[in-house]
């Protein structure tokens, strides 16, 4: 896996001249097949706060929370499995 960062604009050209691209700076998270997993999901003014949204996300442990917003509770995975 590796994460990206680029100006919005810049991955796709076209979205520059349909007035898509912001020139804000994102990152995304794509899988060794190519996939992208996950995005920053906004958009940042600056490069260094958009690599600090990378820091924050690799800096989540096994001790991090998982919320099940459906079932109203935490989630543990314990045994190859989520209880």
């Amino acid at each position: 896996m590796k994460f990206e960062v680029y100006r919005e604009g810049d991955a796709n050209k076209l979205s520059t001249i349909l007035g898509g691209g912001s020139g804000d700076w994102r990152w995304r998270l794509r899988a060794d097949n190519g996939r992208i997993i996950a995005t920053g999901g906004e958009g940042y003014n600056n490069k260094a706060d958009c690599l600090h949204g990378i820091q924050l996300v690799m800096s989540a442990t096994s001790a991090t929370t998982v919320y099940d917003q459906e079932g109203a509770r935490s989630l543990l995975f314990i045994g190859g499995k989520w209880i």
